[in-house]
């Protein structure tokens, strides 16, 4: 992951693809630099919300290891239940995460592609 990506880097992404495909319709129309854009943006906001989920979640750990850490506000079968389901959001968050990158992969890999007979097939 790239990291977090703005709205900002995202529209001027648009913008830039637009004015330059202004220049000339046949350009303006180009089907490999408009999904190639579409994917980027596709691409940026899936990264930038699974930056803020892993942010999420670290704060999460933090808030409930100062908790644990101050006393007798959760006592022990409750520290072991709160620590049991972290770890298992934290395997599921994992598992999401793996399974996206893997999926921005192919898309990735599909929307380069310069030999479009191959996309037909797949």
């Amino acid at each position: 992951m790239d990291g977090i990506f703005s709205h900002e880097k995202m529209a001027q992404e648009i913008l830039a693809y637009i004015n330059e495909g202004m220049k000339g319709v046949n350009r303006m129309f180009d089907q490999q630099k408009m999904a190639q854009t579409v994917f980027n943006i596709a691409k940026d906001y899936t990264t930038t919300t699974m930056q803020i989920m892993k942010m999420s979640m670290e704060q999460w750990e933090k808030t409930m290891d100062a908790l644990f850490k101050q006393g007798t506000v959760v006592q022990d079968e409750s520290k072991k239940l709160i620590a049991d389901w972290t770890n298992r959001a934290k395997q599921g968050q994992q598992q999401y995460w793996n399974m996206m990158d893997e999926s921005i992969k192919k898309m990735e890999n599909f929307v380069n592609s310069s030999d479009t007979s191959k996309r037909a097939t797949k």
